[in-house]
């Protein structure tokens, strides 16, 4: 095979030689200095300008300059300079807690504030003390107590007390010393929404009290700041994203913020008082002379060729480097200037022309992805047969197009300006499109389990927009498709593919691969009846979705379900179990024989239930999705049995497999399931539990486990004899599931409603709260348990005496005295 022409260069990159812009950086040195000698206490430069004008490079200049001058010893007498940077467009940075604790990994000083208020805030949102580990640097005053609690599944109130006595001993001054701020954080018990809103404030606070007590300047750098709006998981949870960034900034002391944006800020509009902090400057092309001086280092002898590509480039660095591409692989013996006088906007047309065939489709192709690794890359190269070597990746990473994505390792973007180009082509290779389109959505789906949420999340995004650019779809590439989506669907990640099914409205009426995507997409939004009908009209199609084929009818049977046809949807699944041997597809046969199990204990046969599940459970691998939803399910018929014993130890098990395996979806229904059976024996642990459960179901938008918590929640209320917000709650449950169409959780609440009326002494209200879920019980042919609590507060002997009849209960007796010994 003919090696790569990709060679390394000897030249230098425009992109990567930063050539001296004065002014801003003589406005960057004045404002520092006036931070240091203490003239100016909040101070924010901002430099902005159109992508690919230098606004990264400069500010990786601006940190070369400190670093260099504090190797130098330079400044001793003005105290050490202590450099923060984070690029928003970096996608783990998707909201304000993530980018600030991207910040505080940075910062080697304890930081005691900010730490106690984030492992507050990991303990509501029910992160692990070995998950909270990860986030807590080494130098924190946690890390020592975290290290002990490895064991533990969750982070007990209790213990999290213990650990607040032993930090303030230790660091009684700094505790002494803002004592109001952490009696604020801990007067909020079940909103970590409101801790996290204080989070920049108190790191700022820190980052003061560390400049203060080391005699030094913190400089934090903020790059790419546009993507904070770009990032819909950023911004639906943020009425104003910017504001922890102005919090941050105003609650930090005499230190210096530098900011590279595309667009001017405008915070003096709403406040004109941010006008005095904000100090902007565009980020004009480079001038003239400075293309020239970076021209002549290349070098480029030629003055005649020097002003042709300055005249031509227009100060941009990107293509400044790729006329010296350009001119590199010309022959010397006939350079015409005329050559590179050609319009700004043809500059990559040119390049790309100037590469031979075998370059070219690589870098195109690879600009189709938008983001690559050595993985893909090689097997880019053998799957589209391009004749290059893959020993030429590390030449190819340090082209100027090719930017390194700092917060993961191995992974790299092509340019957006490049990106843009090359997508943005109306001649573009349709073929060659939807080759790499299938390419890249069967390397997804091979190695979905190898890679990691995050990457997989922006390969999948990346992938997806080509089909946008794609007249067709390729047969061999639905396959995988279906079953990286619904890998991501089944794990929480539905807003991402429902996202990405943006890009393919051309295939949503078109495609029915498309279209049952989408209607997963509103299944698991809440759009039930929609779902539904979109689903409906996909029956008899299913013979064109290959090995996918039976989960069209998994999925009809799953609606169904949801909506309240018990009978309908357990007629569908024992069709499916028995028409499937677990050879063919092991995965959809455990979940189909997990459905029939939630079905049959549905249907009031617990005990035939728990023989299904437990005989499914055996032919699961271990720390396995199917495993973790079996047992959960099995948690749920002990649940409504009230052996609440069992049925915590069964989530606590489930849960584990799904922190571990990454599903924050399960993770959400989990927290829910918690909060159902500590609503009855510990109506405070409860309610922590319920917060957890809300924080993650709103955040992934899945109303129905949000109305279910909101039920348990108000039963919890109402055993602490908080009545007006247990029916507050009870009324919001019930409004929510029957707004989305759920049967189930409307049941669900009007038995909250129940429990509410007991507690607040409404004796007639709860007769006919009873003879209501009756009526529901019977009309939905299935849950006829559901409503034992209620016959017992009311002492309906008849009733009970008939529904221990009806229902294959597990331990009648044991159910019966767990209720009757209720506190009332």
């Amino acid at each position: 095979m003919p090696e790569s022409k990709f060679g390394p260069k000897s030249y230098a990159s425009a992109v990567k030689t930063f050539t001296d812009r004065v002014e801003p950086v003589s406005v960057f040195k004045e404002q520092l200095l006036s931070v240091i000698e203490g003239k100016t206490k909040h101070k924010c430069l901002v430099f902005y300008g159109v992508g690919g004008v230098g606004k990264t490079r400069l500010i990786t200049e601006l940190m070369t300059d400190i670093e260099n001058r504090s190797a130098n010893k330079e400044g001793d007498s003005s105290g050490k300079i202590i450099i923060l940077h984070i690029s928003m467009d970096v996608h783990e940075y998707d909201s304000p807690v993530a980018a600030l604790i991207g910040l505080r990994k940075q910062i080697t000083s304890p930081c005691i504030l900010f730490d106690y208020a984030l492992a507050r805030y990991f303990s509501l949102i029910g992160k692990t003390a070995d998950q909270i580990r990860q986030f807590i640097p080494k130098d924190s005053v946690w890390w020592d107590v975290l290290g002990e609690m490895l064991s533990v599944v969750h982070v007990p109130i209790g213990l999290l007390d213990r650990i607040v006595v032993w930090s303030r001993e230790r660091r009684s001054e700094q505790f002494n010393l803002y004592r109001n701020e952490i009696e604020e954080v801990d007067s909020i018990i079940h909103d970590p929404s409101a801790i996290a809103e204080r989070l920049p404030h108190l790191l700022g606070i820190d980052i003061s009290i560390i400049a203060r007590s080391k005699h030094s300047t913190f400089v934090v750098f903020i790059d790419s700041y546009e993507s904070i709006f770009k990032r819909s998981t950023f911004v639906e949870g943020n009425t104003d994203p910017e504001e922890f960034i102005r919090e941050f900034l105003v609650s930090s002391e005499n230190v210096l913020f530098v900011i590279g944006s595309r667009e001017f800020l405008r915070w003096g509009e709403k406040d004109p008082d941010w006008n005095s902090v904000l100090d902007q400057h565009i980020l004009e092309f480079l001038s003239p002379e400075d293309s020239e001086y970076f021209l002549r280092q290349v070098p480029i002898k030629e003055d005649d060729i020097i002003k042709s590509i300055v005249a031509t480039c227009k100060g941009l660095p990107l293509y400044l480097d790729l006329c010296v591409e350009i001119y590199k692989r010309k022959d010397k013996s006939h350079l015409n200037p005329a050559d590179f006088l050609i319009p700004t906007r043809e500059i990559i047309a040119r390049f790309l022309n100037h590469i031979d065939k075998n370059e070219r489709d690589l870098v195109i192709s690879l600009s189709y992805l938008h983001f690559f690794n050595f993985d893909i890359f090689e097997q880019l190269i053998k799957d589209l047969s391009i004749p290059i070597s893959v020993t030429s990746f590390s030449e190819i990473i340090e082209h100027s197009f090719v930017k390194r994505l700092d917060d993961f390792e191995g992974l790299f973007k092509i340019h957006d300006n490049f990106y843009e180009y090359v997508t943005g082509d109306p001649n573009r290779p349709n073929l060659l499109i939807e080759k790499i389109f299938m390419f890249a959505v069967r390397y997804l789906y091979e190695h979905k389990s190898v890679l990691t949420m995050q990457e997989l999340t922006i390969l999948y995004s990346s992938t997806m927009s080509l089909i946008r650019l794609i007249d067709r779809l390729n047969p061999n590439s639905l396959e995988p498709l279906l079953g990286i989506s619904l890998f991501l669907l089944e794990n929480g990640y539905w807003s991402i593919v429902g996202n990405s099914l943006g890009d393919a409205k051309n295939f949503v009426n078109s495609d029915t691969r498309i279209r049952f995507l989408y209607a997963i997409y509103l299944l698991k939004i809440g759009k039930l009846a929609q779902s539904n009908e979109l689903l409906l009209a996909l029956k008899g199609k299913s013979s064109e979705f290959g090995s996918y084929s039976q989960y069209l009818d998994y999925y009809v049977a799953d609606v169904t379900r949801i909506m309240g046809d018990y009978d309908g949807a357990l007629g569908i699944f024992n069709k499916i179990s028995s028409s499937l041997p677990i050879e063919r597809d092991k995965q959809l046969y455990l979940r189909t024989m997990r459905q029939i199990g939630d079905l049959t204990f549905v249907k009031s046969g617990f005990k035939k239930a728990l023989s299904i599940l437990e005989k499914s459970a055996m032919l699961c691998d271990s720390d396995s999705m199917e495993l973790a939803e079996i047992t959960r399910i099995m948690g749920h018929i002990y649940r409504f049995n009230f052996h609440m014993e069992e049925a915590t130890a069964n989530y606590m098990r489930s849960f584990q497999i799904a922190q571990k395996i990454g599903s924050i979806s399960l993770e959400g229904m989990l927290y829910n399931n918690l909060t159902e059976v500590f609503a009855w024996i510990d109506p405070a642990k409860a309610l922590e539990y319920g917060d957890k459960s809300l924080t993650i179901n709103r955040k992934i938008v899945e109303p129905v486990e949000e109305g279910k918590t909101l039920a348990a929640m108000s039963i919890a209320k109402a055993f602490k004899n908080e009545s007006d917000a247990a029916a507050k709650l009870a009324h919001e449950a019930r409004e929510l599931q029957f707004r989305i169409g759920y049967r189930g959780g409307v049941l669900f609440a009007e038995i909250a409603l129940g429990v509410c009326k007991y507690f607040s002494g409404e004796s007639s209200d709860l007769m006919a709260q009873v003879e209501k879920v009756k009526e529901m019980t019977e009309n939905l042919k299935g849950e006829r348990f559901s409503i034992l609590p209620l016959l017992v507060f009311v002492n309906d002997k008849n009733s009970l005496d008939e529904l221990k009849n009806e229902v294959e209960w597990l331990n009648f007796p044991k159910t019966l005295n767990f209720l009757k010994e209720l506190p009332r």
